[in-house]
């Protein structure tokens, strides 16, 4: 075993022991098992409690308008697996799902996957984060923002 492979065997070891799991490789983003092989040692840890399954993942662009029609409050995260400024904001937007998961939702729409919701909303850059408020469009940001950009707007929202 090459001396990187055992490096990050034991640093996943460690980061496991401290309540913290691998969730891909940092550098291409590939998701794979990093538990083996030589690009574990770029993975990206992300605490527990940050889950990402707060973050809803669409099935169809009929969902996503369902989404917006049936919820008071939603973000919804534009991004693309190949971007790299997606995947630095990807903790922020895990962080947002956790705290604010009592009043909003949010959503991830993979531009290449859903390039009709792209479209109609005309996303150039990415990433495009978009904060409705009964269906309407109510803040915008291009790029990777502070996580307190996104929350000032939440809040607002929310004590209305």
């Amino acid at each position: 075993m090459s001396r990187d492979n055992k490096l990050a065997k034991y640093s996943s070891q460690l980061l496991t022991l401290l309540g913290i799991t691998m969730i891909g490789c940092l550098f291409c983003g590939c998701g794979k098992d990093t538990d083996s092989g030589p690009t574990s040692a770029n993975a990206k840890p992300v605490r527990q409690s940050q889950s990402a399954g707060h973050v809803l993942k669409l099935s169809s662009s009929d969902e996503f308008n369902q989404l917006l029609d049936e919820n008071r409050i939603v973000l919804v995260d534009f991004y693309a697996d190949w971007c790299g400024p997606c995947h630095m904001l990807k903790p922020t937007i895990n962080e947002i799902a956790v705290e604010y998961s009592e009043s909003i939702k949010v959503v991830a729409v993979d531009i290449d996957k859903f390039s009709s919701l792209a479209s109609r909303f005309k996303i150039n850059s990415i990433p495009d984060i978009r904060i409705f408020e009964n269906a309407q469009l109510e803040n915008s940001f291009i790029g990777v923002q502070p996580k307190e950009n996104y929350t000032r707007v939440l809040n607002r929202l929310i004590d209305n």
